[in-house]
């Protein structure tokens, strides 16, 4: 197996640990899967050229990650397509669809959200290990049931 191909395999590893942690709400496993220098950008509108968060510092990143999952007795992550693209042996660019289902039972009542994902994801790779160097998290649209 050649290198680009290991590395791709090692990529997609890191985009699907990333839904795993924040599944079982592993946040300090979730963040350490980014590069000290990182920048993660959330767009509630996806049509938007400014994000409506820009965040930099893992503490910030572990807040987010605690606050935006905290309110949900389950959540459950599904990647589909992505597409990685190599731009040096050491950086790749990288873009991924997700449907996130974020679950509820509040006084017998339950709530499902789901929303809809496009991420935009720079890559690094340091030390032989690839991380999440930027992170664009693109929300298409939610359904609430």
């Amino acid at each position: 197996m050649n290198n680009q191909v290991l590395d791709e395999k090692q990529i997609r590893k890191v985009i699907d640990l990333y839904a795993v942690y924040a599944d079982e709400k592993e946040t300090i496993r979730q963040v350490a899967l980014f590069t000290d220098n990182y920048n993660f950008e959330v767009f509630y509108d996806s049509t938007s050229i400014e994000p409506t968060q820009s965040l930099s510092g893992k503490e910030n990143l572990f807040q987010l990650f605690t606050e935006s999952l905290s309110p949900f007795n389950k959540t459950m992550h599904f990647n589909g397509q992505s597409i990685i693209e190599f731009k040096s042996e050491n950086e790749a660019n990288g873009v991924l669809y997700c449907r996130a289902y974020h679950y509820n039972n509040i006084e017998n009542t339950e709530k499902i959200m789901v929303a809809i994902i496009k991420y935009k994801d720079k890559f690094q790779k340091i030390d032989n290990e690839w991380y999440f160097s930027e992170r664009k998290l693109y929300v298409q649209w939610i359904e609430n049931r």
